[in-house]
């Protein structure tokens, strides 16, 4: 038979029971709210990483904007084509300013005043310019000196004659290769004959001179110099009119 419960026991048993069903709660509370604390460390956390990543990615972003600017800024950039040294064009002939040495011989072909003259020096010099490949002007001065010839019929009195002849001249080209020129010339000057007066007699004499010739010409491999020969006929008006017919070796320069 079963023993009655005491009313004191009973007692005793609610107040443990009570005792521990608050123990309970409160160690489910204490867990919850540890719980709860370790979810917001979690998240702050969370944010923070995703915040420092947020960083990184956007530096690494800018960064590639400015790797890709400064790229395609070198790309605009016009790019310096080196050009090949540069080589002095060298030209078969010359053109320009020149200056021309001639020397020759010649004889006046009639009586000068009643007296002949024997075999004849010329020399010249002129500087002038290749206005066009074909046509050149030049300025200088002729000298010719011409001896007299000796003999029964020669007047009295007898001498040498030298002129000196200032002149400007024109020359053009007919035939031409690259190297090689045919031409004529006409010049036109005054000429001065030397000695004006012999054994106190009217000897010399200054008046228009003209010269007219034909020529050729060469332009040598050896730069800015050309060599040629000219034949041709040299008139002077005192003391009386006088033809000479010359041939002469020229040396040209040009500058």
């Amino acid at each position: 038979m079963r023993r009655a419960l005491d009313p004191g026991n009973n007692l005793k048993l609610n107040g443990f029971c009570s005792v521990w069903r608050a123990g309970c709660l409160q160690g489910a509370h204490r867990a919850a709210a540890g719980r709860s604390g370790a979810s917001v460390d979690g998240y702050r956390r969370t944010r923070e990483r995703s915040a420092r990543m947020f960083v990184r990615t956007v530096a690494a972003l800018v960064g590639v904007l400015v790797l890709l600017s400064g790229v395609h800024a070198r790309a605009a950039e016009p790019v310096a084509v080196e050009e090949p040294p540069k080589v002095q064009q060298i030209v078969a002939v010359e053109r320009g300013g020149f200056v021309e040495v001639d020397l020759g011989a010649g004889f006046i072909v009639n009586k000068v005043d009643e007296r002949r003259y024997g075999l004849s020096v010329l020399s010249s010099v002129y500087a002038g310019y290749d206005i066009l490949p074909i046509l050149a002007l030049s300025v200088g001065v002729t000298a010719w000196a011409a001896p007299v010839s000796e003999d029964e019929s020669t007047p009295t009195p007898s001498g040498d004659l030298f002129f000196l002849i200032p002149m400007a001249r024109v020359q053009v080209a007919l035939l031409t290769t690259e190297r090689h020129f045919v031409w004529v010339r006409g010049g036109a000057g005054f000429s001065f004959g030397l000695p004006r007066r012999l054994d106190e007699a009217s000897y010399g004499g200054n008046g228009p001179a003209f010269s007219g010739t034909i020529g050729f010409e060469r332009f040598t491999r050896l730069r800015h110099f050309s060599i040629g020969v000219e034949a041709g006929a040299l008139v002077v008006t005192k003391p009386s009119v006088g033809i000479g017919v010359f041939a002469q070796p020229t040396l040209k320069y040009t500058f």
